[in-house]
């Protein structure tokens, strides 16, 4: 009669179980349906109630883990973020095995260091173990990929750099693995084969916005080192390349001040002509391309120009200045006073409204310049 009455508690107790356990998975896929969808604290709730009653239960800590650090984005707090750190650590203590957990832990630590300056090397060391481990553990492309991505950020750019290598082998039309190769050999200083790495990141994706800013810097230091033979070639070469509308402007602007630079007007304003295409709402592009004008005695061109700047940006104060003073010049005077009216009005709504406080101070600057042209243009019309 006992062993009868243990067996029947053992047989409810195991149907318990089994309905315990089939309401967990259905739980932690609900909670994966929420978080799939980016919902991610109505998925935390989810998961929450989940290891409330199963405190290992491995997808549960793994999908939480994962809604913490997404919500851990970079205008987030740093304890958001942080909230991942004893759920990623609980799962790979209990599944040290399971390569996709340890991973996610390595990837929680690379995404965090960039939050967390103050932990960034502990934080990357991390990092590296986790990823490293899973990579061990399962010979994977995204494992060994983040392996690069934090030697590169712990500095290890030689290491970085031989793995990019590799994958751009497999995927030579990979853009962000042309940017990163080019950041690790930027690293280890070989400048002019970085830019061959950014180079074919634009060839590779026109669209590849990133491998701009480096670029930038390279041709911005040639300029400032009155290298613009050497600046000119490398904005030529980004220029011939199929890249992003907003890429090819700056680069088409910046091609034009470095002929200006050299005295190539016409080259200049060849420049500033398609870079006006590319970002035709640009205003500032306009009224550099008026300035070579102005400096061949093209004045019609110029003021064309200018005011097509002071139309696509109101708030742009110098091209009202620009115009004024061009008008003024021809004896245009009636519609010089226009400009500096029209550019003492945008001055004061800047003034009064602007949350930048360099631009209410540059606005203030304006309003005193334009009543004193306008006092000037009063005072020699009399």
């Amino acid at each position: 009669m006992k062993m009868r009455a243990m067996t029947a508690a053992i047989v409810c107790l195991a149907a318990f179980a089994a309905s315990s356990g089939r309401h967990a998975c259905a739980d932690v896929g609900a909670a994966d349906g929420l978080r799939f969808a980016g919902k991610y604290k109505e998925a935390l709730e989810k998961y929450g109630e989940v290891l409330d009653g199963e405190p290992d239960n491995g997808p549960a800590l793994y999908g939480a883990a994962v809604c913490w650090t997404a919500l851990g984005t970079p205008e987030a707090a740093p304890d958001t973020i942080l909230k991942a750190r004893p759920l990623l650590a609980r799962l790979t203590s209990k599944y040290p095995k399971d390569p996709e957990y340890r991973f996610m832990y390595g990837y929680w630590a690379y995404v965090a260091a960039g939050k967390i300056p103050a932990e960034k090397e502990d934080l990357l060391k991390l990092a590296e173990a986790e990823v490293t481990a899973a990579n061990e553990l399962k010979s994977d492309d995204r494992f060994l990929e983040y392996v690069g991505r934090i030697c590169r950020m712990r500095g290890r750019f030689a290491e970085a750099a031989m793995i990019f290598d590799v994958f751009l082998r497999k995927s030579p039309n990979n853009a962000e693995f042309h940017f990163l190769l080019g950041e690790c050999r930027n690293g280890l200083g070989n400048e002019a084969q970085a830019v061959e790495s950014y180079l074919a990141a634009f060839a590779a994706n026109p669209n590849y916005t990133p491998a701009y800013e480096p670029l930038r810097k390279v041709f911005s230091r040639l300029r400032a080192e009155e290298k613009q033979d050497k600046a000119i070639e490398l904005l030529r070469k980004i220029a011939a390349l199929k890249t992003h509308p907003w890429v090819r402007g700056w680069v088409l602007w910046e091609l034009g001040g470095n002929l200006t630079d050299i005295g190539d007007y016409p080259g200049a304003i060849d420049a500033l002509k398609q870079a006006e295409t590319a970002c035709p709402d640009e205003a500032m592009f306009s009224n550099t391309l008026a300035l070579n004008y102005l400096t061949i005695g093209e004045h019609d061109n110029a003021i064309a120009s200018l005011k097509k700047a002071s139309e696509k940006n109101p708030k742009l104060l110098y091209s009202w200045e620009n115009l004024g003073h061009t008008q003024a010049s021809l004896g245009r005077i009636a519609e010089a006073k226009d400009a500096f009216k029209k550019g003492l009005a945008n001055a004061r709504e800047v003034s009064e409204k602007s949350d930048r406080a360099d631009l209410k101070a540059e606005a203030q600057l304006y309003l005193s310049l334009f009543r004193w042209y306008l006092d000037q243009l009063a005072e020699n019309s009399k």
